[in-house]
């Protein structure tokens, strides 16, 4: 913003009008058609829009929380916030995945236990431990700790958590 003497821009009758509200004090005179929206004049908003566009995408393939942090350089809990948010440009539907994303619903037939043996399949076989990634997964609700592997995160994710410990202590409890 540059600075301009009321003197050379003003009509005389509007600066004494003005001076006998404001003399010898700088005053700023918003536009009349409004301030646009912020990050709009320097691309910004849409540059942060891009990327978060892009560590969605990131996650959806099986990245990290973590590993999007320290990627970006953000906290752990701002990959959250970006990765969970139900508002994003037209709610994801911008996104090309590269692959088709499979989602399925288990069927009655499924079992929780079969879901939880197909998913903990999917983590050991990308070098996960899946007793400390599903109880981070019930502990905390955050489906990173299951890996996207096999579609392992879309199917852990459609079992209830409450089912999937009642499950698990059900069958402790039983042997």
């Amino acid at each position: 913003m540059k600075y301009e003497n009321a003197k050379d821009i003003l009509p005389d009758d509007l600066l004494r009008e003005i001076q006998k509200y404001a003399q010898g004090k700088i005053i700023y005179v918003p536009t009349a058609v409004g301030r646009k929206p912020w990050g709009e004049n320097s691309g910004y908003k849409n540059l942060l829009a891009l990327r978060n566009d892009e560590i969605k995408r990131c996650f959806m393939n099986g990245e990290g929380i973590e590993e999007l942090a320290e990627k970006y350089f953000l906290s752990i809990e701002s990959i959250k916030k970006i990765v969970y948010s139900k508002k994003g440009r037209n709610n994801m539907s911008s996104f090309d995945f590269g692959e088709t994303q499979k989602f399925e619903i288990p069927n009655e037939s499924t079992s929780v236990l079969e879901i939880l043996v197909e998913a903990c399949q999917a983590m050991k076989e990308k070098g996960y431990d899946p007793v400390n990634q599903t109880v981070g997964y019930i502990v905390t609700g955050d489906p990173a700790y299951v890996t996207n592997h096999n579609n392992a995160r879309s199917l852990i994710s459609n079992i209830d958590r409450d089912d999937l410990l009642r499950m698990l202590v059900r069958n402790c409890l039983n042997r």
